[in-house]
């Protein structure tokens, strides 16, 4: 198995090449910094799976990195991983194209097992994340709570209303949810009207549960988040 790493940390990739190298079947190719050395070292040195940072240094972010690298290479798959898992940060991985999302706390063996099975096309349930999870989100799969799937909430909403509802999960009211965005409170009316209409959802409680339902399965409940 030949792994590519792009992580902006140095100590962080060469820690992750050491612990990979243990294992016989699997070989570090590559590790660099950014996206760009990334998309030319795919193009010299191929791999079979790509290990993604989810805040790179450079102007680009991981995010985009994965998006252009699927875009460029769709049959290598990219594992992204970061310091902390959140579910909006997951869908948008989903959404970009990632075949995973990981936690870097993450044993060395668990990750190679789990890489392992993701190349062999087992649906693997991650301790922290999950490819699942995503791959049930790409392909519109996503559990249902009498609305809209996962995958379609996620494309209907924009950027905003994706804070709002954030927000709503978190617990909050519309005057709290006004002063923690710094807008006003009749605007985040109109949001949450526009969200319950998007997700065909009764009332704030289903709206939220549309994420919530899935997400709960396989990551922690993100902090300062209220069960709805």
């Amino acid at each position: 198995m030949r792994i590519g790493i792009v992580d902006d940390h140095p100590l962080f990739r060469l820690g992750l090449r050491n612990a990979l190298s243990e294992h016989a079947d699997v070989r570090v190719r590559w590790d660099v910094a950014s996206a760009g050395e990334a998309r030319r070292w795919l193009s010299e040195a191929p791999v079979d799976v790509v290990l993604m940072d989810v805040n790179l240094g450079d102007l680009s972010d991981g995010i985009d990195a994965t998006r252009a690298i699927v875009r460029a290479h769709p049959n290598t798959p990219v594992v992204m991983m970061s310091a902390t898992v959140d579910d909006h940060v997951v869908f948008a991985a989903g959404k970009a194209g990632a075949a995973g999302y990981l936690a870097k706390d993450v044993h060395a063996e668990e990750l190679v097992e789990s890489l392992r099975a993701l190349l062999g096309g087992s649906r693997t349930h991650y301790r922290r994340a999950s490819v699942d999870l995503l791959q049930r989100f790409r392909k519109g799969r996503a559990t249902k709570n009498g609305g809209r799937s996962l995958y379609q909430a996620h494309q209907l909403l924009s950027g905003r209303e994706s804070e709002v509802l954030a927000q709503i999960r978190a617990g909050r009211t519309n005057r709290e949810i006004a002063a923690r965005l710094g807008i006003a409170q009749t605007t985040v009316n109109k949001h949450v009207q526009k969200i319950l209409k998007k997700l065909e959802a009764r009332n704030r409680a289903q709206a939220a549960s549309l994420y919530q339902d899935v997400v709960k399965r396989t990551l922690p409940t993100v902090e300062g988040t209220k069960e709805a």
